[in-house]
């Protein structure tokens, strides 16, 4: 007990040092007099209970000056005071932390079944592609079948049509060179 108390008031001491405004806790069930004057003979001016958050703005002897939530300036007992909140407070704290990821947690279940359920569509969707594209791959395979034998059979007639509209164009382009050449003749008349 007296060396938890020893070890306390050297934790107090240290957070003292770091810094002037710091936040100490009323620990255990307690309801604590806030004296006008640091001792214990004064008139207690607020009461403050277990949990009740405290700014320090002092220290002598056994008591610590402070200010409380409501703005009240006196004076506790050090031996009272904790750096820490109570741990009805800090287990109240990881309640509210609890809960609000227990509601992340169920949002993302909720995300991950949407996702789960719409890659499931995507994996229907994908196989369709892959038929369709399996039909199109068959049947660009028998073109290319049937091409070269295409090629093969009708070869004689697609020269000839290649001869006749060689000839054709040839026969053209001589009829208007000819025209050509009359019009300049006769002094530019077209015929």
């Amino acid at each position: 007990m007296r060396n938890g108390l020893l070890k306390m008031l050297f934790l107090l001491l240290l957070c003292q040092s770091a810094s002037a405004a710091e936040t100490l806790y009323v620990h255990d069930q307690l309801r604590l007099g806030v004296r006008a004057a640091p001792s214990s003979s004064e008139r207690s001016i607020a009461v403050v209970s277990t949990g009740d958050a405290l700014t320090v703005l002092g220290e002598q002897d056994n008591f610590i000056n402070v200010r409380t939530e409501k703005g009240v300036e006196g004076w506790v007992s050090k031996g009272y005071l904790s750096a820490e909140p109570p741990a009805r407070n800090q287990l109240k704290t990881l309640q509210r932390e609890y809960e609000a990821l227990q509601q992340q947690q169920q949002a993302l279940q909720l995300k991950f079944d949407e996702s789960q359920q719409q890659s499931g569509q995507s994996a229907g969707a994908l196989a369709q592609l892959q038929q369709e594209n399996m039909v199109l791959q068959e049947q660009l395979a028998r073109f290319t079948e049937a091409s070269p034998k295409f090629y093969e059979r009708y070869r004689w007639l697609l020269l000839l049509a290649l001869l006749v509209a060689c000839f054709s164009a040839g026969l053209l382009v001589g009829v208007r060179w000819k025209a050509r050449q009359v019009a300049e003749r006769i002094g530019g008349l077209q015929i």
